[in-house]
């Protein structure tokens, strides 16, 4: 029986870790640190209390910005779509007005077919770029700039042609 009582005070005993936290079945630990042990793991949990808020502190930061990207991308992409409306439009303009021309030559008239073929080449391909899903900003940008420049350039033909 002595053995017994002995065998269950030191399985009693072996149970109870060295750790100072009593939830963790540290009583002994507890009981040798006291307070100071006590104060240390509040001191511990505050320190990674403070480590968390300040990393969802920064992950809100980060979503913030992200946010405000999106939104600026959102508002780049709406001008430039604004933009090639604007172009298609006035290329539109150019063609009805091409095609209600009387000319009296043939040179005028071949070159008002070619104006007009230019035209109808330039519409497409800006309801083609109106089409594209998902095209890097940039791309669309040196894109309109050369349909803007194309306009310009058939602007300057159309105006030469009947001025002529």
């Amino acid at each position: 029986m002595k053995t017994l009582h002995l065998f269950c005070a030191l399985t009693f005993l072996s149970a109870c870790t060295t750790s100072s936290d009593p939830r963790e079945g540290g009583l002994i630990g507890y009981w040798s640190t006291g307070p100071q042990g006590y104060q240390q793991r509040l001191d511990e949990r505050g320190q990674n209390l403070d480590d968390i808020r300040r990393q969802t502190d920064d992950e809100e930061r980060a979503g913030q910005s992200a946010a405000a990207r999106r939104q600026s991308l959102r508002e780049q992409l709406a001008r430039q779509r604004a933009q090639l409306q604007e172009i298609e439009e006035q290329v539109g303009a150019l063609i009805d007005e091409s095609e209600a021309l009387s000319l009296e030559t043939l040179a005028k008239e071949q070159e008002r077919a070619r104006l007009a073929n230019d035209l109808r080449a330039l519409r497409s391909r800006v309801n083609a770029e109106q089409k594209k899903p998902e095209v890097r900003l940039a791309e669309r940008e040196r894109e309109l700039e050369k349909l803007r420049e194309e306009v310009g350039l058939l602007l300057e033909r159309y105006s030469l042609l009947t001025t002529l």
